[in-house]
């Protein structure tokens, strides 16, 4: 893999693009060559202290926000349910 591949698959990796056969082969160098590690340090470093100069955060790597399950929302409603119910019947207290 030549350094001008590397230099784009790493910024492929800190957009967020990169997937499948390339990620892979990606990962694969990473796991196996120390240089290919320190470029990639090197650029998030980069990305970072850029996102700083310009006043805003910049994300070294960008991740899927995780679904987000329904039962925590529905045991909400129901103890909100529960609590109406309750003034209902005993208003007082």
């Amino acid at each position: 893999m030549s350094a001008e591949r590397l230099e784009d698959l790493i910024q492929r990796h800190l957009d967020g693009d990169l997937v499948g056969r390339d990620r892979d082969a990606f990962e694969e160098r990473l796991m196996n060559d120390p240089a290919a590690r320190e470029a990639l340090a090197r650029a998030v470093q980069e990305d970072h202290e850029l996102g700083v100069a310009l006043g805003r955060p910049a994300p070294a790597i960008k991740r899927p926000a995780r679904p987000m399950s329904p039962w925590p929302l529905a045991v909400a409603g129901l103890a909100a349910a529960a609590a109406l119910l309750g003034l209902l019947f005993w208003p007082d207290g």
